[in-house]
C-alpha cells in the first residue's frame, strides 16, 4: 500500500547539475518521499528539471518552502552556505562529497547541525556499491592495498583538484577498511594537465601494522577504470566499482599453496542490483524515520576531506 501524503517526507534538491538531476529523478520515485522542490541559480535548469518531475522549481534555495530533508547539490565551494541555511531552517540535509571545501566550513556545518539536532549525511557513494556490500565483511587483515581510479576528462565544472574530486571515495573506503589503525605517513604526487588543478594524483600511505595503501586517481586517462585490491595473508580480493563485481581468491587451508585447486574462488557480479545512489538516499530516509546515524555522517567525511586535503598539499610540491 502506498505511504499517505501525510506520512510522505518532502525532499528538494539544491542545485540540479549532473548529479542533482539524477537526486531529482530518483526522489521523485522513492517510496515515502514527497519531491517538493528543486533549485538552481540557473532558473532555466529549474525549470527544466522540475517540469520533467513534477516539482516546483525556484531559481534560489531561500525561496523553496520548508522541507523535511533538502540534497545539497552545488559547487563544493557553496556547500557550507546551502547547508548551513537548510539546517537553520529545520531541515536534515544530505550533502554530495566532499563535505566542503575545506575543514573550517565543514565544522561550521557540524556545528549548525547539532544546534539544530538534525541529521547530515555524505554522498560518499561507493560505500553503497553492490560489490562492496558483498564482501566488505571479508575484508579482516588487509596488508596491501592497491587502487586505481581513472577517468576520461569530465565534461562538468570542477572547482576542486582530482583529491577532492574523486579520490576522496577511496580515501573514504581505505579509512573504512583500516577499522582504527593509525595512519603514519603520507607521500603524494601529482600533475595538472588539463587545469589549473592537480588532474592525477598519486598517495601512498602507511598504517600502523605495516599496512601500505597505494591510491592513484586520474581524470585525463582514456579509459574508465575505478578498482580496489585488497592483499591479505590467506586471500586476494579485487572489487571492480564500475562494473560492479568482485573476485575472491581464497585459500582453503593455512601453508603455502601447491596448486590453484587449494584455492577457493568466488565471482560475483551485480548488473541487476538496485542502483547505489538509490540505495543511498533511501538509507538516509531510512536514518530519517528511524531516527539513528546516516552513513558515513559529518565525522567519517570530515576524515577523508581531512585526509584529500593533506594529500593535495603534498602533491601539489611535486
Amino acid at each position: 500500500m502506498a505511504p499517505r501524503m501525510a506520512d510522505m517526507l518532502s525532499a528538494a534538491v539544491i542545485g540540479v547539475g549532473h548529479l542533482g538531476f539524477h537526486h531529482a529523478r530518483i526522489l521523485s520515485s522513492l517510496e515515502g518521499v514527497r519531491l517538493a522542490a528543486v533549485a538552481d541559480l540557473r532558473a532555466d535548469r529549474a525549470k527544466e528539471v522540475g517540469e520533467k518531475f513534477g516539482a516546483p522549481f525556484f531559481a534560489s534555495a531561500a525561496d523553496i518552502p520548508p522541507v523535511d530533508f533538502a540534497v545539497v547539490s552545488v559547487p563544493t565551494s557553496a556547500h557550507s552556505e546551502a547547508a548551513t541555511a537548510l539546517l537553520a531552517r529545520g531541515s536534515h540535509v544530505f550533502i554530495e562529497k566532499p563535505i566542503a571545501l575545506n575543514l573550517a566550513d565543514a565544522r561550521k556545518i557540524d556545528r549548525a547541525a547539532r544546534n539544530a539536532k538534525k541529521l547530515v549525511q555524505v554522498g560518499h557513494i561507493e560505500r553503497f556499491n553492490p560489490a562492496l556490500f558483498a564482501v566488505r565483511d571479508r575484508i579482516a587483515d588487509p596488508r596491501f592495498i592497491e587502487v586505481h581510479r581513472l577517468s576520461p576528462f569530465p565534461e562538468r565544472a570542477m572547482d576542486v583538484s582530482v583529491a577532492l574530486d574523486v579520490m576522496i571515495h577511496d580515501l573514504d573506503i581505505v579509512q573504512l577498511l583500516m577499522k582504527g589503525r593509525k595512519l603514519k605517513k603520507v607521500a603524494a604526487v601529482g600533475a595538472k594537465v588539463l587545469t589549473d588543478r592537480l588532474d592525477i594524483v598519486n598517495a601512498r600511505l602507511e598504517y600502523s601494522g605495516n599496512v601500505v595503501a597505494n591510491i592513484t586517481a586520474s581524470r585525463v586517462s582514456m579509459e574508465a577504470m575505478r578498482k580496489i585490491r585488497v592483499f591479505q595473508p590467506d586471500s586476494y580480493l579485487s572489487i571492480d566499482f564500475k562494473n560492479r563485481s568482485y573476485e575472491w581468491y581464497c585459500k582453503k587451508t593455512p601453508g603455502t599453496l601447491k596448486s590453484l585447486l587449494d584455492l577457493d574462488i568466488d565471482r560475483q557480479e551485480f548488473p541487476d542490483a538496485e542502483e547505489p545512489l538509490r540505495k543511498e538516499l533511501r538509507h538516509f530516509v531510512n536514518c530519517i524515520r528511524d531516527g539513528r546515524p546516516a552513513e558515513p555522517g559529518i565525522r567519517e567525511a570530515v576524515a577523508a576531506l581531512s585526509l584529500a586535503l593533506r594529500i593535495e598539499k603534498l602533491a601539489s610540491k611535486s
